[in-house]
């Protein structure tokens, strides 16, 4: 493993299957990590690009690409994002702005984004519209979108992480038009910030690719800018506001554009690096596939048909190697000379559309030759398709391109004919000479043929294949230029033996180190067909997450104390296990918030978040000892059996009002269980009833995001700022409190920790704590109570029968299907469980969803039983855990489904609209949705 990017690769950071894992936010947010790790690095930043201070690793840096490539080319879109903007930077900034930005750029201390096309352009470049207006009054200035039409669109890395824009755009100066200028515009404070004023930022998404590069459309509105946005190598203002520039107006658009020649060499690397792995894998399925011959199974590769087409694909990789080292050598020898730069954006046009056309028809071959295998996106194939497929346009339309290097070859005609190459280059040429124009056709074919002749003269100068392979390696060409007498050869067919594949696949074949697709493995049938074996849980999987129990039902059975490596933390699932560490805060630590955060978020997104920390580790339920006792004490009055019963009245008021608003088909998710909870918590704080509802928001937010919720919309982000907000309203009615006392929770806690000096943060942290805690599993917990005992009609008929039996019924429903299904704690030493040994440190679930359900403490556990005796489930913990508002939501439940039983006695689900299950969150279970009949009520 000589290149340290390849020791880089094998890290978990890279793994190759972890973008099917996550979701679409948290895989963009994964590849800034991969990219800031590559490019923080130093092993493949601005400084090694031609001109720079590390040019010489200029082609170690494309062969780094190629890599990349070939493993996840968003990430590689991502990166070459970043350099064209840093090329943009460093090819127009003076002097003093590259001292000043050099290091942001080339260590990769703020994401940039590449701000060039409009969504009315496309390639058009020349006819962008965006304007830069000078303000001779503020001496500054502003940047607009001044139509739909010159939006910024398909901006790579601007969605979230883009902290600068590099804007390409019309200055305007007292009226004039000044030609494109290249900007430097900061979009954002810091990465994943909101945006400054003046921008706004749409998604692209769902796009057909690339899905981890974080596209973007751009609208700037009137956005001011100091005047040292403007790159100033060759354009600057003097102090009195005075325009001038060393390039003439009618050379500024051929100026502005020369970062997209470099740039166009990343594109190659890439489809070359792509294509080689999907060549070695469909050949390595070959050596594995056995299908049946006259002398019995054989391997895939012992048919001619399929060797055939195999050796082909292996040419055209061949021919992009050669191609790229062409090209890349006359970079390396003329970049420095002027004189040649017209050539060298020829060159470039023709390397990067022959290219990427050619790397994509490899790859979209092999997912043929591999069958469904190939479709399969662990084995990578489909995957490099699909993200390869935006190549053909990306920095620049392939076709565009064809038409620059058809116009060249028109004006500045070869009439060398030292090859097959040469001869129908010129004999295109003399064809469109005469017509006086040149067809898309005679484009597409010219390029080829430079690319050919390229191609040729790198073969016979650096060969890699005898001379055989060789002219197999031109005959290849022979579907794009057989019109002008390059004619496939039978011999390319004959050549197609298996010792010439083996040996072509050993010239070919990727570092080992990239190669992590099942179909490279002989067993890889084994692979696929596992789960069909294997019953071992993926909490990964949003099924099980939708439904956990038969997981939990194998786990007490067969590893009762389990390392889950998805949510990095212990399992513990049986009912002994888990009253017993809910007994012991010495050993289990309630205290876990700081290893909450670790284990939901990547390391450089865990800074801004110190906060939520300091102000959730102060909630009673991340307390132990003393600190814990102290906490409860707070809230002891208002929760004693005199206060909640003193609340049956309000709460029978609010249920009785709710249900009087509802009829016929409803969903009782959102129209009774979402409101009820809500409107007695504001009850109980003294607040008005839209406020309560309005703080639903804020604990789902909070509670989702700490049960380890999938969704990208529930993550770290939201909840920071739910918190804030949260604390920011109760520390106002805290203080409206202590100027006026009422009857209410706040003014209680407030009398409660005058009487024990508690600081006012600890008063504010449990008045917290108590929505947070008590509203969302409220809610969640009546709804799949009802849920339950709908799908059990002989349960819901015996409690119509029997009312009495409502106590029985709230235990067993807290029982079967705790909304709150796991709590957690944090190891203070080693702790060993049936010769497992979990570290001081780790993170502990106690699952007390599955010891609900343990048959050693419960008979017949999975069945819904109203009149369960003895019903000691652990739904509300034990020990000094055990959760204070258990008598208040007793009282609530018995309320409310006493209340709606009686009024709607003939309620029943809807067949044709399920219930929605809320699938994203192991720890907190509920629904999306609970459409019911409610009949026609009493």
């Amino acid at each position: 493993m000589s290149d340290p990017l390849l020791k880089l690769l094998q890290k978990p950071l890279f793994d190759p299957e972890k973008r099917h894992r996550v979701s679409l936010r948290e895989y963009m947010d994964l590849n800034i990590d991969r990219m800031r790790a590559i490019i923080g690095n130093g092993l493949m930043t601005n400084a090694m690009w031609l001109s720079q201070p590390r040019q010489s690793e200029f082609r170690l840096m494309l062969e780094r690409a190629a890599l990349i490539g070939a493993v996840d080319y968003s990430l590689l879109a991502c990166i070459v994002d970043h350099f064209i903007a840093g090329d943009a930077f460093f090819a127009h900034g003076s002097q003093h702005q590259i001292a000043q930005y050099h290091q942001e750029i080339c260590q990769l201390k703020a994401v940039y984004a590449f701000g060039c096309t409009e969504i009315a352009s496309g390639s058009d470049v020349a006819n962008l519209q965006t304007t830069i207006n000078y303000d001779p009054h503020k001496h500054c200035l502003i940047l607009n979108s001044p139509t739909p039409q010159s939006c910024k669109f398909w901006i790579g890395n601007a969605l979230h992480a883009a902290v600068v824009v590099m804007v390409l755009g019309r200055l305007i100066v007292k009226g004039v038009d000044e030609g494109l200028h290249w900007f430097r515009v900061r979009i954002r404070e810091q990465e994943n910030g909101p945006l400054l004023p003046g921008v706004r930022i749409t998604t692209c998404d769902p796009k057909g690719g690339i899905h981890a590069n974080q596209v973007a459309g751009i609208r700037f509105c009137n956005m001011k800018l100091p005047l040292d946005a403007l790159m100033q190598r060759y354009a600057r203002f003097s102090a009195q506001g005075v325009f001038s520039s060393e390039i003439p107006p009618k050379e500024r658009l051929k100026s502005a554009m020369q970062t997209f020649i470099q740039e166009r060499l990343f594109l190659i690397a890439g489809a070359r690096g792509a294509a080689s792995m999907c060549v070695y894998l469909a050949y390595r399925f070959a050596c594995h596939r056995l299908v049946k011959g006259n002398e019995g199974s054989q391997s895939l590769l012992t048919k001619a048909l399929f060797r055939q087409r195999l050796y082909a694909e292996q040419l055209k990789v061949l021919a992009l190697k050669l191609l790229e080292q062409a090209v890349l050598s006359r970079f390396e020898a003329c970049w420095h000379q002027p004189a040649r730069r017209k050539e060298l954006h020829i060159l470039a046009a023709v390397v990067k559309s022959v290219g990427t056309w050619l790397g994509l028809e490899v790859m979209s071959a092999c997912r043929e030759l591999c069958g469904s295998q190939g479709f399969h996106h662990h084995n990578r194939i489909v995957t490099l398709v699909m993200d390869h497929g935006i190549s053909t346009t990306f920095a620049g339309d392939n076709n565009i391109l064809c038409c620059q290097v058809a116009r060249d070859a028109i004006n500045r005609p070869r009439f060398a004919n030292e090859n097959i190459a040469q001869r129908i280059e010129s004999l295109i040429v003399d064809q469109c000479r005469r017509a006086g124009d040149f067809s898309h056709r005679q484009a597409v074919a010219l390029t080829y043929a430079r690319a050919l002749d390229l191609i040729i003269n790198e073969g016979k100068h650096h060969p890699l294949v005898t001379s055989e392979i060789f002219e197999d390696i031109v005959h290849v060409f022979s579907p794009k230029l057989y019109e002008w007498e390059l004619v496939a050869s039978t011999k390319l067919e004959q050549n197609a033996t298996e010792a010439q594949l083996i040996l072509l696949n050993e010239l070919l074949k990727p570092p080992s180190e990239l190669v992590r697709a099942p179909i490279d493995k002989k067993n890889y049938v084994k692979h696929f067909t596992k789960p069909l074996y294997d019953n071992k849980p993926d909490f990964s999987n949003r099924n099980t997450i939708r439904n956990p129990y038969r997981a939990y039902t194998w786990l007490r059975k067969h590893q009762p104390v389990y390392w889950c490596e998805h949510l990095q933390a212990w399992f513990l699932t049986r009912y002994c296990d888990v009253i017993a560490a809910q007994a012991d805060s010495r050993r289990f630590s309630s205290n876990r918030m700081q290893q909450l955060i670790d284990a939901r978020v990547p390391e450089n997104k865990r800074t801004h978040l110190n906060e939520f920390i300091k102000l959730a580790s102060r909630w009673m339920y991340s307390q132990d000892g003393d600190t814990h006792k102290a906490s409860r004490h707070l809230l002891g009055n208002a929760f004693t059996p005199r206060s909640i019963e003193a609340l049956r009245a309000i709460i029978q008021d609010i249920t009785d009002r709710e249900l009087s608003r509802l009829h016929g088909q409803t969903d009782l998710k959102t129209a009774l269980f979402d409101r009820v909870p809500a409107l007695i918590l504001a009850r109980l704080y003294g607040m008005k009833d839209d406020e309560a509802l309005r703080l639903r928001r804020w604990t789902r937010d909070i509670v989702m995001f700490l049960g380890g919720s999938q969704d990208a919309d529930q993550g770290p982000d939201q909840a920071l700022e739910g918190i804030k907000e949260m604390y920011a309203c109760f520390a106002e009615l805290i203080e409206q409190r202590r100027r006026q006392p009422g009857d209410d929770l706040v003014s209680r806690v407030l009398e409660s920790g005058q009487n024990s000096a508690a600081s006012l943060d600890e008063v504010l942290a449990q008045i917290v704590f108590i929505l947070v805690a008590g509203y969302t599993t409220s809610a969640d917990q009546m709804c799949l109570g009802l849920l339950h005992l709908l799908k059990h009609p002989q349960q819901l008929e015996a409690l119509l029968a029997d009312p009495t039996l409502i106590g029985s019924f709230i235990e067993e429903m807290l029982r079967f299907d705790p909304a709150g299904s796991l709590s957690h704690r944090i190891l203070m030493e080693d702790v060993t469980i049936d010769n497992i040994t979990m570290k001081k440190g780790n993170l502990v679930y106690l699952i007390r969803a599955s010891a609900n359900r343990d048959p050693e403490k419960f008979h017949a556990p999975n069945t819904f039983d109203i009149r369960r005796a003895r019903n000691e489930h652990l739904t509300f913990g034990k020990g000094e855990h055990f959760c204070m508002g258990t008598s208040l939501f007793r009282l609530e439940a018995e309320i409310v489904f006493t209340s709606l039983l009686k009024r709607f006695p003939d309620l029943q689900l809807i067949a044709r609209r399920p219930a929605k299950w809320r699938n994203s969150n192991l720890q907190f279970r509920g629904l999306k949705t609970l459409p019911v009949d409610l009949g026609t009520g009493v």
